[in-house]
């Protein structure tokens, strides 16, 4: 049950980005931003936005710090990772959550 508050928390914390933040994390993921090759670069999010690639890339990054600093605090507050069956600590979250 604490996972499960821990999960909550991380979810008030994302709603927790600006708008702008959302957006352009949001614009990254669908445009392909993270998929390897690229499906789309830095200056094609930022003509999205109409803003510079600068101003893009600090969006982005501020959105992805703010996301990772939060799972990784999850994390930290789980057991050490899956046991000698390979359940992970958050199989009871998804669990719970699907409930």
């Amino acid at each position: 049950m604490q996972n499960l508050e821990s999960v909550r928390d991380l979810l008030t914390d994302l709603w927790n980005l600006t708008d702008r933040e959302q957006e352009t994390l949001l614009a990254a993921v669908e445009a392909g931003y993270f998929e390897t090759p690229r499906a789309t670069n830095l200056g094609e999010l930022a003509e999205e936005f109409d803003i510079s690639k600068s101003a893009t890339s600090k969006n982005l990054r501020r959105s992805q710090r703010k996301v990772l600093e939060q799972l990784i605090a999850l994390m930290n507050e789980t057991d050490d990772g899956p046991d000698s069956k390979g359940i992970s600590p958050f199989d009871d979250l998804v669990s719970d959550l699907n409930r």
